[in-house]
């Protein structure tokens, strides 16, 4: 079977959720985080047992996103909040902090962070971002616009902070080219071609998009010098969300129901070292030929 039910504790495989988000969940270390409907937020280990995390008081929380470090999560009411006391020993953290939100924007549907930045979308479609460093918030955040024409609706930040993509209202997907250390703000949108997206994760090695007819694909070749990458290729299956684990060894995926499936990954560099590990085990299945 490609896709299966996760083994999660006690939780039955036909419970209902909301979010899911694996992109802190690397080899047999970090957690994946997932939100239920009515807001109640479970961090879980690899391989481990689900924990019940604390929610930001009578806050009922729609969004989590979720990198190293830091877990922010968007609730209803149009707040913006930081998971505070992560740490290697404890990573789901101890308290929620509230986050001041760009004083001239709209309330925020959408942010996702890396290492050196926080971005943010805000309900009028503009992307905004925030300088980080190992102590937290250096600056206020800076008006970066949207792309022509477009009224974005999600951002998501790659693990190597140079991959910053967005999705518009019209399920466009725009990259943010430029990015570096240097330059936070990176220096013009490109739109990725040929699908129309409702949901992107980033992991190390890839990108991969839900489209707006359900199908999972994942975007090849992306690298610093071409951060748009080159092509699309589709997973089988139909999906409402999906999220991938930084080592693309996993993905977590949610069906129309709100149901949670995974779906193990590899990704051999050649068709030779692929040959070889079909050889021993049998099965195409979950293979791709990077």
């Amino acid at each position: 079977m490609i896709f299966k039910p996760p083994s999660i504790g006690s939780l039955a495989e036909s419970t209902i959720w909301l979010g899911v988000d694996a992109s802190t969940a690397f080899q047999n270390k970090g957690l994946v985080w997932l939100l239920s409907p009515t807001g109640e937020v479970f961090s879980l280990p690899r391989g481990g047992r689900p924990a019940t995390v604390s929610v930001p008081g009578e806050h009922l929380l729609q969004r989590l996103s979720a990198s190293n470090h830091r877990v922010f999560g968007l609730s209803g009411d149009g707040m913006l909040f930081m998971r505070t006391g992560i740490t290697e020993f404890n990573l789901s953290g101890t308290a929620w902090g509230t986050v001041d939100l760009p004083s001239s924007g709209g309330p925020p549907v959408s942010v996702s962070c890396g290492s050196t930045a926080a971005w943010l979308v805000d309900s009028k479609g503009e992307a905004w971002i925030r300088a980080l460093d190992s102590g937290g918030w250096k600056d206020d955040w800076q008006l970066v616009g949207h792309p022509s024409h477009a009224k974005l609706v999600q951002v998501v930040v790659g693990p190597g902070d140079w991959q910053v993509w967005t999705i518009d209202s019209s399920g466009y997907i725009h990259v943010r080219t430029g990015v570096s250390i240097d330059s936070l703000h990176g220096h013009d949108w490109e739109t990725a071609p040929d699908v129309h997206a409702s949901d992107v994760s980033i992991s190390c090695n890839s990108v991969w998009a839900r489209c707006t007819n359900g199908h999972i694909v994942r975007r090849a070749n992306v690298t610093p010098s071409n951060p748009v990458g080159d092509y699309w290729r589709r997973l089988p299956g139909s999906f409402a969300a999906v999220s991938a684990t930084p080592d693309d060894d996993e993905l977590w995926l949610l069906d129309d129901n709100g149901c949670l499936f995974i779906r193990e990954t590899r990704l051999y560099s050649t068709a030779r070292t692929m040959a070889a590990a079909v050889a021993a085990e049998g099965s195409l299945d979950s293979w791709e030929v990077l």
